[in-house]
């Protein structure tokens, strides 16, 4: 028996959905398959981007880790040769001090030259130049390659103080040195460069003989005649280097000792003070010395 309507008409029966997933309407949860479809393309895109991402993050973890290799490496280089350059003084510092010291080389002012920066280090850690300069250029290779130095030095002293042997030697075989007077002394430390080659006999009393001078130089106070000692001091005034060709001849001089010396006259030098500036002196190459006493004593 089939229904029909209050007009007689029988009910039509509903035609076949056309979609291949039901429509929602407004306001409606979707299905759970429609929601999966709309999913898929958000899911996959954040999953690149999160490998991509990923990726970026490891390569900058192996660049970081290559760029720390590579400083502390270069700044392990440095520490090795600094120490080997200055193993006395240097030798109290620990690595990290020594590293730093490195570091404010490569931020000397552009304007200095290479000169200047080795001065003012040796003067500021009271290092010989020959050790300062070793240590200065290991610091721009190793810390700093990308600095670079003037042509031409805008501050630096004409003459600088090594601590070294002099090149000049005396005459082979050298002069008799001749006695000298106070006054004689004082003409030649004066204007030292006047009297180069001279062969006299000074006497004066060791004011510095450490690891900073080496074994082959020390300064002394110096005078052409004896001062005798009064109160334990012995009143010499000239600020000297003294050298020699041969540091066996001063294996047995101390700090403090008093001296007879055979020298001749090598003309003036300069080196940098601790306070930044310079100072000249007169330098003898010494090929006698004896101790005659000791204001220590």
């Amino acid at each position: 028996m089939k229904l029909t309507t209050s007009q007689g008409q029988q009910p039509r029966e509903p035609e076949p959905s056309t979609e291949r997933f039901p429509v929602s309407a407004p306001g409606q949860t979707p299905p759970p398959a429609q929601l999966q479809r709309k999913r898929r393309p958000l899911l996959l895109g954040i999953g690149i981007g999160g490998a991509a991402l990923a990726a970026l993050l490891v390569a900058w973890v192996v660049v970081a880790s290559l760029a720390d290799d590579s400083v502390a490496s270069g700044e392990a280089a440095f520490v090795e040769v600094a120490r080997t350059a200055s193993p006395g003084l240097l030798g109290r510092l620990t690595n990290d001090q020594i590293v730093t010291a490195g570091r404010g080389i490569c931020t000397e002012p552009s304007t200095i030259s290479r000169g200047d920066a080795v001065t003012r280090f040796a003067s500021s850690r009271e290092l010989p130049p020959g050790a300062a300069t070793t240590i200065v250029d290991a610091a721009v290779t190793n810390m700093c390659p990308q600095k670079q130095w003037p042509a031409v030095s805008q501050t630096a002293p004409t003459h600088v103080y090594t601590y070294t042997p002099a090149t000049t030697t005396p005459p082979t075989p050298p002069a008799p040195p001749r006695a000298i007077t106070a006054r004689d002394w004082q003409l030649i430390a004066k204007n030292p460069d006047a009297h180069i080659g001279e062969r006299i006999i000074v006497y004066g009393e060791v004011t510095q003989f450490d690891a900073a001078t080496g074994t082959s130089a020390f300064r002394a106070n110096v005078d052409g005649v004896v001062h005798k000692i009064k109160y334990g001091y012995a009143d010499y005034k000239t600020n000297t280097v003294l050298t020699t060709g041969s540091s066996s001849l001063f294996t047995d001089v101390v700090t403090g000792d008093l001296f007879r010396a055979e020298a001749t006259v090598l003309g003036s030098f300069s080196y940098g003070t601790q306070i930044g500036g310079s100072t000249t002196v007169p330098q003898l190459m010494v090929t006698a010395i004896k101790v005659t006493g000791s204001t220590d004593r």
